[in-house]
């Protein structure tokens, strides 16, 4: 429900600037696209993975500083949110250009149909009704007594984002260090905008413990949209931690884990605050495997909501499930996502074996 109200109050936001005059805006919204949108693995462990290097196609999102040991693996998620109003695709692949250097690309969607345009409902007449003769009421914007709406007017509208993220990493200063490029197109109703950002991540591994820190939209990423306005998006900044817990005789591991995102405002409806100046997120998750091959997954994120999954994995392919519990009364807001993940390599043995 939370995801429901921030869609919701981003739209809002942004059909309200795409009105105006044409300028220069500092906004904390914009490239959500990014944050919402992920594989199975990453969404049930709620995002929190900034330290935890697993494999997930998302994991380069998340901080593009994480070098992975999967190579030439493809990944495509589904997933379908808000009783099916939303929809999202994310496609990924990752493949070593040199011995020491990563790349990952990823293509993201969602979208959004058949939403309400209410702007020019509202037969603002005044308590008389009758159109021009200015008593109390007329063209005040509200609606009062005497007044209607008019549902004929109602129209319907889109929001299409597409996105494409690359990132590169390499070792250094004892760790990794990795930069993520991010595009992205955004469609709304008749307006189109364009516009490109940059994350940098920082990974390290203490033994068994992993940290991981990103600077996201540095030094800032912007939108330029069809009318000429420029939205500015804020910097932010995120820090995790990850400790693996091994329980050799049972060929079992934890991997607990807790992501910390300071952001530049009040940006989610439920994030915390400290005096009232400095807005933060919390989320933390919890993966359990057994012989690197059965996956259990659970976490949570500060409004309550908790997400769940499973996977299961083999050298060459994989599948995963996540479900994300809706904590509000109607639940409409509960989702499932899937997974599939496979090497490209092993597929083209396959086909040429055949042949």
């Amino acid at each position: 429900m939370i995801l429901k109200k921030n869609i919701i109050f981003s739209l809002n936001l942004i059909l309200f600037s795409s009105s105006v005059n044409a300028g220069f805006n500092v906004v904390s919204y914009g490239w959500e696209l990014f944050e919402r949108v992920s594989d199975a693995k990453t969404v049930s462990l709620s995002y929190s993975t900034i330290a935890y290097p697993f494999g997930s196609n998302g994991t380069s999102i998340i901080n593009p500083a994480i070098i992975l040991n999967d190579n030439d693996k493809f990944g495509i998620t589904h997933q379908s949110k808000i009783a099916g109003t939303v929809n999202s695709e994310f496609l990924s692949f990752k493949k070593k250009i040199r011995s020491d250097v990563l790349i990952d690309i990823s293509l993201l969607y969602e979208g959004i149909s058949d939403i309400p345009d209410t702007r020019n409902v509202l037969l603002d007449w005044g308590e008389d009704g009758i159109f021009g003769t200015f008593d109390p009421g007329e063209g005040n914007g509200t609606l009062d007594n005497g007044e209607r709406l008019d549902t004929d007017k109602i129209e319907y509208f889109s929001q299409k984002q597409f996105g494409v993220h690359s990132g590169l990493n390499k070792p250094l200063l004892g760790g990794s260090v990795g930069i993520g490029v991010k595009l992205l197109f955004h469609l709304l109703g008749d307006n189109y905008a364009m516009g490109a950002g940059l994350d940098f991540g920082y990974f390290k591994r203490f033994n068994k413990t992993n940290v991981g820190i990103v600077l996201y939209n540095l030094p800032s990423s912007g939108l330029i949209w069809d009318n000429g306005n420029i939205e500015v998006s804020k910097s932010t900044i995120a820090a995790g931690i990850n400790h693996e817990i091994l329980f050799k005789k049972y060929s079992l591991k934890l991997n607990p884990m807790l992501r910390l995102h300071f952001l530049g405002d009040n940006k989610n409806l439920d994030s915390y605050s400290l005096m009232n100046q400095i807005f933060y997120d919390i989320n933390s998750g919890l993966e359990i495997s057994f012989k690197d091959k059965l996956f259990f997954r659970i976490s949570r994120i500060q409004s309550g909501s908790i997400s769940s999954g499973v996977g299961v994995s083999w050298n060459n392919l994989g599948f995963d499930y996540a479900f994300v519990k809706d904590n509000s009364v109607l639940g409409i807001d509960n989702n499932h996502l899937v997974s599939v993940n496979v090497s490209l390599l092993w597929i083209k043995n396959k086909i040429l074996d055949r042949n």
